[in-house]
């Protein structure tokens, strides 16, 4: 993108009025912008602003698109990185949830002289007619209390 010089006889009074006024009120006479993107998605702008009548060269133009994609580059990673962390918090817990819901069916299987699937069945059945995550009974099974209703259940 050519820089656009802030003057009264440029449009941009026009087109961005208070961003016009505001920059020369600030003493920015120029503005340029590339664009700021990622491999795969163009996320805005890194605009330059500059003072005094300079006005980005080609070269600084070049320049500053180099940094923008590099930059892209790294907010990319970056999100990749926090993807697979959250993945491998969601599988985590997955994993552990899975460990106390195992150790409350063998619990349960060996307190009430029933098998682990119809341990776990009425574990299952319990959760759902109380609108619990089926990790809560379990850890209480877990845990050594088994609620009543869990012995007659099926």
């Amino acid at each position: 993108m050519a820089p656009v010089l802030l003057n009264a006889a440029h449009p941009s009074r026009r087109l961005w009025p208070l961003l016009t006024r505001r920059a020369l009120s600030a003493g920015i006479t120029s503005v340029a912008a590339v664009p700021l993107r990622t491999p795969r998605h163009l996320l805005g702008a890194l605009n330059l602003m500059s003072a005094g009548g300079r006005v980005p060269t080609r070269e600084s133009l070049r320049l500053a698109q180099a940094l923008a994609d590099a930059a892209g580059v790294c907010l990319h990673h970056r999100r990749a990185l926090l993807t697979k962390d959250e993945i491998i918090g969601q599988l985590e817990s997955a994993l552990g949830s899975r460990i106390v819901i195992e150790q409350a069916k063998g619990a349960l299987a060996s307190r009430l002289g029933v098998d682990v699937d119809e341990a776990f069945a009425r574990l299952r059945n319990h959760a759902r007619s109380r609108q619990q995550k089926l990790t809560e009974p379990a850890a209480e099974v877990a845990r050594g209390v088994t609620p009543a209703d869990l012995i007659t259940a099926r």
